[in-house]
């Protein structure tokens, strides 16, 4: 074997591992880069238009996403953000309006969420629904003596919304060592329009959740 075709040898092997690194990089980058669009989504009352910015790691997939709602009349409200953790988070949003309050159902990774902006002053706000937060609710204490264990995230959907009222499905868990005991609970919320703040309007009976 001469040196020129050694030489040659050489130099093909280099750029197949530069390939390959480069072809490595890029596959890395495609899956745990950071990703960012803009998704429109058309509703009866008007366009969402969604900023995703896409992350992930070797835990999770993270889509997080700001919305904002272009009404018919042209007025282009904030509505805050959510995270989710499923690609086909656009398939699960609910947007109504409750007098001058529009309002979109969410998520917050493992809980359910609900964004709030107000047509005269444009503001919004925004409830995470932790089952965690449980024990701060007074009309909830009242009926249960034991809270949520702080260790266990639990979950929580949003099961219906009708006129002001949103209905909330919870699961958690009970005890901070074994024997647990899992739970799923059913809360009412009264959306005030006036203040935007939400009521706790009923607590229905925990019952076990099987696991």
């Amino acid at each position: 074997m001469n040196s020129m075709t050694l030489k040659k040898g050489c130099a093909i092997i280099i750029i197949l591992c530069t390939l390959l690194i480069l072809s490595f990089y890029w596959i890395v980058l495609e899956a745990f880069g950071t990703k960012i669009r803009t998704v429109e989504i058309d509703k009866p009352l008007g366009k969402l238009i969604c900023r995703e910015r896409y992350d992930a790691d070797l835990a999770a997939i993270f889509y997080d996403i700001d919305f904002k709602l272009v009404t018919h009349n042209g007025d282009t409200l904030c509505l805050g953000s959510a995270l989710y953790h499923e690609n086909d988070w656009a398939d699960h949003i609910q947007l109504i309006k409750i007098e001058d309050t529009y309002c979109i159902s969410a998520h917050d990774a493992t809980y359910a969420k609900i964004c709030l902006a107000d047509k005269c002053h444009k503001a919004n706000v925004s409830f995470t629904f932790s089952s965690l937060d449980l024990g701060n609710d007074t009309l909830w204490r009242k009926s249960n003596e034991e809270i949520p264990a702080w260790v266990y995230p639990g979950s929580s959907v949003i099961d219906s919304i009708s006129s002001n009222l949103i209905y909330v499905k919870y699961a958690y868990r009970l005890g901070l060592s074994e024997p647990f005991s899992y739970k799923k609970q059913r809360l009412v919320y009264r959306l005030d329009t006036k203040t935007n703040t939400l009521i706790t309007d009923r607590v229905y009976p925990a019952t076990d959740n099987s696991m």
